[in-house]
């Protein structure tokens, strides 16, 4: 019974070593497979699966674009602030059919990450005028044109492009404040839904407490509301109920589009889920109708 007893213990033994090896190999396979292992990163861009090139990107109106083709030094700035199922897909479409414009879709909350690190950096930087061991000599003013570039080249706009930006439903109330000074002639589009009771059934909510979804929601709706109405000269606030075309040319006015008028309104992830890119471009055609102008970055 004793010699049986010992026999199960060292094969279970057994298995657990082995299983410990696989996962350290497998690890290793990982590391070697992104380039961790010889000290290289992986790639800067990729796509919304995980695989792609590290200089070239879809955009989000589908075409391919050089990362580095446009600087946009001299762009205005908009970004669509959601709350999500609040209809800021459609937003994004709308605006990305209006010339010059390209507006990018959701980065998972770069925004707040940047921030972070730049509150940390900041920190750093005034604890190095009071102890020796913070010591470092580096320039915020540099930090923050750098990290101004990098969130240009996450929108990857293409040349031409006079107007750029991205929607995202990742922000905090800081994150705006942030933006704003990386980009002091930002815009935004507060996007929301009067009717919260809906927005717990999206993909986003998906298995979430819809209780507590619609009580975030509603705390949501009133601090965009009341951003909106503190700031609105570069602050527009507009509800998924009250989406029409007169609506949309209210929108083109406070961007300063005075040349454009809104022919219809692109109806998007009207079934709950999430449109694919094949048929975002079929949306863009037909939804705005401008006045030729020689566009700011032609070229």
């Amino acid at each position: 019974m004793r010699q049986k007893i010992l026999w199960t213990v060292l094969i279970l033994m057994i298995i657990y070593q082995m299983f410990v090896v696989g996962r350290v190999i497998g690890s290793y396979l990982l590391m070697f497979k992104r380039g961790d292992s010889l000290g290289v990163p992986p790639p800067l861009y990729l796509s919304h699966h995980g695989t792609g090139t590290p200089d070239r990107e879809k955009s989000v109106v589908g075409s391919v674009v050089d990362a580095s083709a446009h600087d946009c030094s001299g762009c205005d700035f908009v970004f669509i602030v959601a709350t999500g199922r609040s209809g800021s897909t459609t937003l994004m479409t709308f605006l990305n059919s209006i010339p010059g414009v390209h507006v990018s879709g959701e980065n998972d909350g770069q925004t707040e990450r940047l921030r972070l690190i730049y509150e940390s950096l900041r920190h750093v930087k005034r604890e190095h005028t009071r102890h020796a061991a913070w010591a470092n000599t580096y320039n915020m003013n540099e930090i923050k044109r750098d990290m101004r570039k990098m969130l240009i080249h996450v929108i990857n706009p293409p040349a031409g492009s006079d107007t750029i930006g991205f929607k995202e439903m990742r922000f905090h109330g800081k994150d705006l404040d942030f933006i704003r000074m990386l980009f002091p002639r930002a815009k935004f589009i507060l996007s929301i839904r009067g009717d919260v009771s809906k927005q717990p059934k999206s993909a986003f909510n998906r298995g979430k407490n819809s209780t507590r979804v619609k009580a975030a929601l509603k705390k949501e709706n009133e601090i965009l509301s009341s951003l909106s109405r503190k700031h609105p000269d570069y602050m527009y606030l507009v509800k998924l109920e009250d989406f029409s075309v007169k609506k949309f040319d209210d929108i083109l006015r406070f961007l300063g589009r005075t040349d454009c008028k809104t022919l219809r309104v692109p109806a998007l992830n009207t079934h709950g889920g999430y449109t694919k890119m094949k048929k975002l471009r079929n949306k863009l055609s037909g939804v705005v109708k401008c006045n030729k102008r020689e566009l700011a970055h032609e070229g």
